[in-house]
């Protein structure tokens, strides 16, 4: 469904057009009009009209998926558009963390430098352009090239993957265990981190059953039944983010659809996750993010719900189930793409970034919230 348009403009005959340079979209054909998404760089558009005509130097096109964006920014190809690819990104460090990291303008080590980028940043890459990599060169998304011999290549350390359609309770394993079997030989069985099982029971003395033995509640997660927040209309998309366990789980209405482990703030007063029930109001396929211990480029899937914390991919570990990030809420980089793929409102081809509050488009409710599995009179939570 497209997004709202704020103003009426009569149609015309639609045109298939190409972005030139990324370029930010309005609700209206206005300077001054609310900024409802952003375009990547030859993103494909259909134009289904211009303000005042096609022809004005100064004109608008009204996109087919909501918006105006101004005509000097888009091409209309005689022979139709090329595929469209959204950029592939990898990230890198400094070898040397204290010495940086030498941009130069040609994948040639005596060519001149554009930039010196410090050495405690994680830096973004293209990827994809396998003969610069042999040659030993990466290409900045912003221009510019980094030899191999000033960087490390990070790999993706995130391994864990939701589960569809759970069946709840759903207890995850969040690190390797072991099940307490009653026939065993040696009373125990290895269970590997991130194995999940539907829950039997709680026993009094905190283990968890599950079909065929006992886990040790401290080793595991349960992503619980939630009633629908109030508020959140019938067949609505919400999350429910479980800080006492550390999970996170989706729902349609009163139906559940994906369970996983995420990994939340730590309980340092300014790394808190904020508790509540929020709505998502930033979607981007990637952004920069910075704080007084880290800087990273282009992240992906993150979806914004409350003063800068948001979900979001965190390909630079593998910790889910604990606690440890500064407020964000962390998926695996799998998880986070189904989960940005699946929420509303969905991002249109060629789109980075939307705005669902001024777009007038539906967005995700998430449910922030601390249950416990003891209850505060010491008995134990049932379902």
């Amino acid at each position: 469904m497209p997004l709202a348009l704020l103003i009426f403009i009569a149609t015309a005959p639609e045109r298939e057009a190409v972005v030139t340079t990324p370029t930010s979209v309005l609700a209206g054909p206005d300077a001054g009009a609310p900024v409802i998404g952003a375009l990547m760089g030859s993103a494909p558009v259909t134009v289904t009209a211009c303000v005042p005509t096609c022809d004005a130097p100064r004109g608008w096109a009204v996109l087919g998926a909501g918006g105006v964006v101004p005509l000097r920014v888009l091409a209309f190809p005689d022979g139709g558009r090329a595929p469209f690819e959204p950029p592939r990104y990898r990230w890198v460090v400094a070898r040397d963390r204290d010495g940086g990291v030498l941009v130069r303008s040609r994948p040639k080590p005596d060519a001149s430098v554009l930039v010196e980028e410090p050495g405690l940043k994680t830096l973004a890459v293209l990827g994809g352009d396998d003969d610069l990599l042999g040659r030993g060169w990466l290409e900045r998304p912003i221009g510019g090239f980094v030899s191999t011999n000033d960087v490390t290549l990070l790999r993706d350390h995130s391994t864990m993957l939701g589960e569809r359609e759970p069946a709840l309770p759903l207890v995850f394993a969040f690190r390797r265990t072991s099940l307490r079997v009653a026939d065993s030989p040696d009373g125990s069985v290895a269970v590997e981190k991130y194995a999940r099982a539907p829950l039997l029971a709680l026993t009094s003395d905190g283990g968890v059953h599950v079909d065929g033995g006992v886990l040790p509640g401290s080793g595991v997660r349960i992503a619980w039944p939630q009633a629908k927040p109030e508020g959140v209309p019938d067949g609505g998309a919400w999350l429910h983010v479980n800080l006492a366990e550390q999970t996170l789980t989706a729902w349609e209405g009163a139906t559940p659809v994906f369970a996983t482990l995420i990994s939340a703030g730590s309980n340092q007063t300014d790394r808190r996750t904020r508790t509540g029930l929020h709505r998502v109001y930033v979607k981007a396929l990637h952004d920069r993010m910075r704080g007084d211990e880290y800087f990273i480029e282009e992240v992906p899937f993150i979806q914004y719900f409350e003063r800068g914390q948001g979900l979001h991919a965190a390909a630079w570990h593998n910790r889910y189930g604990q606690a440890v990030t500064h407020g964000c809420v962390n998926l695996s980089t799998a998880d986070a793409e189904w989960l940005f793929e699946w929420s509303p409102p969905r991002l249109p081809t060629g789109w980075h970034t939307l705005w669902p509050g001024p777009a007038g488009a539906e967005s995700l409710w998430v449910l922030i919230d601390r249950t416990p599995r003891t209850l505060a009179d010491g008995g134990l939570r049932t379902w």
